[in-house]
């Protein structure tokens, strides 16, 4: 999926995080991200 390969781009090694943010995005919800 292309949205996921942009996102690693930055945010590297964190899968999950990854996954989760493309769900908010896509329930156009909000994400807090720490220690990133």
């Amino acid at each position: 999926m292309a949205v996921r390969d942009e996102i690693r781009k930055a945010v590297v090694g964190q899968d999950g995080i990854v996954t989760g943010l493309l769900a908010a995005l896509l329930v156009r919800g909000h994400v807090l991200l720490e220690g990133v």
